[in-house]
């Protein structure tokens, strides 16, 4: 991390996912803090080490004005943030 750099957290969380027939998993909404967010587009999606700690196939979401690293790492969800949340961990 470079001096000036915030530090990000880890929270594995629950997302519904849509799975194609080819076995492409999209994010649609993330459950946050009891509430549904609805994914608005997927911008990006490749293999990235998180800067958070484990990696996986990283989803570059939109949530409205907001884009955050949705990462599917062998068998669920985690996002990556600069949001600390000790209720969620």
């Amino acid at each position: 991390m470079k001096p000036g750099d915030s530090m990000l957290f880890k929270y594995y969380i629950d997302v519904v996912t849509m799975i194609e027939q080819d076995g492409t998993l999209i994010p649609m909404f993330v459950k946050w803090k009891e509430k549904l967010y609805k994914v608005d587009k997927v911008l990006q999606v490749c293999d990235k080490f998180s800067m958070a700690g484990g990696c996986g196939k990283c989803y570059q979401c939109l949530f409205g004005e907001q884009i955050r690293n949705l990462y599917w790492e062998k068998d669920r969800w985690f996002l990556e943030t600069n949001v600390f949340c000790p209720e969620i961990s």
